[in-house]
């Protein structure tokens, strides 16, 4: 005898982890400069996101405190569903293995839009 199964009604299906998810994050720099306040943020395996804004918005930052390189200062930080900094550092260098960060190099040209930049990195695809 066999069982039939029907799929989980929409909207209820179980929802996978998310590979990154920050809940309240901050990052002061030194000498006082606020770089992030508060950022909520999740982003799925898989999912693509573009990190775009103006000079000094605190885009390097929250990507060095992706790549483990920068602690928060405030709020929780989630990656692959681990917490990094409650890691041994062992266990998060091989969370660090894990990760990806390519630095751009050279800065973008002065006027080059950055969704131009953007798009062209889709050009080898």
């Amino acid at each position: 005898m066999s069982t039939l199964q029907t799929p989980p009604a929409p909207g209820l299906a179980a929802q996978p982890e998310p590979a990154l998810k920050l809940a309240g994050v901050g990052h002061t720099h030194a000498g006082g400069q606020i770089a992030l306040c508060g950022l909520d943020l999740q982003v799925a395996q898989g999912e693509r996101v573009a990190i775009i804004g103006p000079s000094g918005a605190g885009k390097t930052t929250l990507l060095r405190l992706l790549a483990t390189s920068l602690k928060p200062d405030q709020g929780d930080l989630e990656l692959l569903g681990k917490r990094p900094w409650t890691l041994s550092a062992g266990a998060r260098q091989r969370l660090r293995s894990q990760i990806g960060l390519i630095h751009q190099a050279p800065p973008l040209p002065p006027r080059q839009r950055v969704v131009t930049a953007v798009l062209a990195g889709r050009l080898g695809n």
